[in-house]
């Protein structure tokens, strides 16, 4: 894969964000000073470090708002009836938590999916933590 597959590889299908111009900056060999046919392994310390001062300074200009059912965030998932609600651990593999967005969670929220991943994130880390706690006899 490609500096500019990996880049340019999610499809944007409502194009509600918007690169300036017309054009593809990531082809051009001038922008982050790489060359967008490199293959992602390839790229040596000062490259992953252009490349990162890159795209931590990529800016979009919105180009309009979306339709209501696009604002679903995730479809699909870690189906909910595979783990314990009280820990987040899978009820299928023991020590494997789940959080946020990997869970089969989904619906019209009005962008408090938020919420959800802030909640399970620390029920799952509160979890992890006590389980490590009670495996070493310190809690």
């Amino acid at each position: 894969m490609t500096v500019h597959d990996r880049l340019n590889g999610v499809p944007n299908e409502g194009r509600d964000l918007q690169r300036p111009g017309n054009n593809d900056p990531f082809r051009d060999k001038g922008y982050a000073g790489l060359d967008g046919e490199t293959e992602v392994h390839s790229l040596v310390k000062p490259d992953r470090a252009k490349l990162c001062r890159t795209l931590k300074s990529l800016t979009f200009r919105i180009g309009g708002l979306g339709a209501l059912e696009r604002g679903i965030v995730t479809a699909g998932g870690v189906d909910v009836k595979q783990i314990n609600p009280k820990t987040m651990e899978s009820k299928l593999i023991p020590n494997l938590y789940f959080a946020g967005e990997l869970i089969d969670v989904d619906g019209l929220t009005g962008g408090f999916n938020i919420q959800i991943a802030l909640s399970t994130g620390y029920l799952a880390g509160t979890s992890v933590n006590n389980a490590e706690c009670k495996m070493k006899n310190e809690c």
